[in-house]
């Protein structure tokens, strides 16, 4: 789907560019998931995360440098720990071995860092929401926020955290159902506490975006797996039993005392004693 629009010059100081009539071409048609595995994102190096590189369809401001040659408060692909001890994730959402976004926050040249994504065609959805996960933990983070491009024209935050959060990803989800139909961009905007920037510990990271309608059924989590062994610890016991050497013997004799207690009645280990202790009683 093609549009044609603007946006505003009001938010050239928000977003960091202004576009005069654009053409608004769809780069992919929903449903969309990105999980930056692919070969086209690159993690950079070093303590700054130089020298990486997204795809050409998503678009960073700043750049990893200035142009004084000064490293600046960027997005880049991460992939295990980011250079920050005490911020940013220790691996990715998706399998903890893969790769993520993260605004590298070392060097403090300016106060925020935008990522933006391709243009997303919601055409063949039917209540498209946006969902990803976010690892926002550090001290000197100040904010964290999501805006919504629309037919080419800005239309403002649609999700906002501010501050340091626990040292986990965390799951976020906005409906989008009031952009039905239309071709949309996300701008994920990172901020770190210019007032008193500290250590430079602001590395916020992405992973796992995703734009479609919403599952009908959740995903599990450790909580209710946890929950279920609890409740029912025979899975628990089936799991060891599994891993017994001998299993396949053992599985074949539960089936075979299963089909005798069927045939004699009641357990087969009770009856089996009161068979011997009548023997022992009748000598």
């Amino acid at each position: 789907m093609m549009y044609r629009g603007i946006y505003f010059l009001l938010c050239n100081s928000l977003i960091g560019f202004v576009h005069l009539n654009a053409q608004v071409t769809a780069d992919f048609t929903a449903p969309f998931h990105e999980n930056f595995d692919s070969l086209n994102f690159v993690p950079g190096i070093g303590g700054n995360n130089l020298n990486g590189s997204l795809d050409s369809k998503w678009n960073v401001t700043p750049a990893e440098l200035a142009s004084n040659g000064t490293t600046q408060y960027f997005w880049g692909t991460g992939s295990g720990l980011t250079p920050s001890l005490f911020s940013g994730p220790s691996g990715d959402h998706t399998t903890g071995n893969g790769q993520y976004l993260y605004a590298e926050a070392s060097n403090y040249s300016q106060d925020r860092a935008k990522v933006i994504t391709p243009y997303i065609d919601l055409d063949t959805l039917s209540n498209p929401e946006l969902s990803f996960y976010k690892h926002q933990y550090g001290s000197d983070i100040y904010d964290f926020s999501v805006q919504i491009v629309v037919n080419g024209f800005w239309f403002g935050s649609i999700y906002n955290s501010s501050g340091s959060r626990p040292n986990r990803w965390e799951k976020v989800t906005v409906p989008l159902s009031q952009y039905a139909g239309s071709t949309v961009a996300f701008i994920f905007i990172a901020w770190r506490n210019s007032s008193s920037p500290g250590n430079g510990l602001a590395d916020i990271a992405i992973d796992d975006v995703r734009i479609d309608n919403p599952r009908n059924c959740p995903a599990p989590f450790a909580q209710q797996v946890q929950s279920i062994k609890q409740h029912f610890p025979l899975f628990s016991g089936l799991r060891r039993l599994r891993q017994h050497r001998n299993f396949p013997e053992l599985f074949v004799g539960f089936w075979r005392r299963q089909q005798l207690e069927s045939q004699v009645g009641g357990s087969y280990l009770q009856r089996a004693g009161r068979i011997r202790r009548t023997a022992y009683n009748n000598r």
